[in-house]
């Protein structure tokens, strides 16, 4: 009884890794779909989408998945499945999670914090600084008798506020959009994978659900569906506007 229950564990134990490494496989996979060539990582919610089925499902989506397989498992399309997971528990390439201050986890913040340094700094210095700032930080140059208290009718201040602000798009890109992976679900041949995804800036994005097949060893998107866009709407400002913070 013992031995049988020890060999039970085993298996189930290779089950779930066998899992985790495929679901690893397949993220990365779709990251490396995503992602732009110019990032040199990018950021993730931690915590996976919860699926919604719409049902927008066409003929010629099925089709399309009858053509690679003539036994493609359409149940797998319409199947409810409502399981999450954390992602920090997988070895995913080449991420980032957002920081834990953060509420909201599946869009960039709209705000930054200003953090302060030498207005003299060398302008080498000064990129490789705001290459390994931290996250959503402005790193503004600051000449030493400037009154802080008095800061925001300074417009030096405020010329050196937006040169950051240019700068720091253009150097940290990665810092703009978060991408947004629902746990996928496998056939029982674990040849196809259900995956919904939403990429998603401070205004604006998109999301849809696909299927994936693993094709030669490497997983495709063979057909997208519940396509939605996602706009960011404020009642008291525009959404492009940015709060910036100065802590004392």
């Amino acid at each position: 009884m013992k031995r049988k229950i020890f060999f039970t564990l085993i298996l189930f134990t290779l089950n779930i890794s066998g899992q985790t490494k495929e679901t690893e496989n397949l993220i990365n996979q779709i990251a490396n779909d995503l992602v732009p060539d110019d990032f040199d990582y990018y950021y993730i919610n931690p915590v996976s989408l919860k699926e919604q089925i719409n049902d927008s499902l066409q003929y010629f989506h099925l089709l399309k998945l009858k053509l690679v397989d003539k036994e493609f498992p359409i149940d797998l399309a319409y199947t409810p499945y409502h399981e999450t997971t954390n992602w920090k528990e997988y070895n995913l390439k080449n991420v980032k999670f957002p920081s834990d201050e953060y509420h909201n986890k599946s869009s960039p913040p709209n705000s930054l914090e200003v953090k302060f340094i030498r207005y003299n700094i060398p302008e080498k210095t000064y990129d490789s600084l705001v290459a390994i700032k931290t996250p959503h930080t402005l790193l503004v140059k600051k000449k030493w008798y400037w009154n802080k208290n008095k800061i925001w009718i300074n417009n030096n201040f405020r010329t050196e506020l937006y040169k950051a602000w240019e700068k720091d798009k253009k150097i940290n890109i990665e810092e703009k959009v978060y991408f947004n992976f629902s746990k996928p679900l496998f056939s029982n041949d674990k040849k196809y994978a259900r995956v919904s995804v939403k990429v998603i800036k401070r205004c604006n994005g998109y999301g849809f659900t696909a299927i994936y097949g693993k094709i030669k060893g490497k997983w495709k998107n063979l057909i997208e569906y519940n396509e939605i866009k996602i706009n960011s709407f404020s009642t008291h400002r525009k959404c492009e506007e940015i709060m910036i913070t100065i802590r004392n």
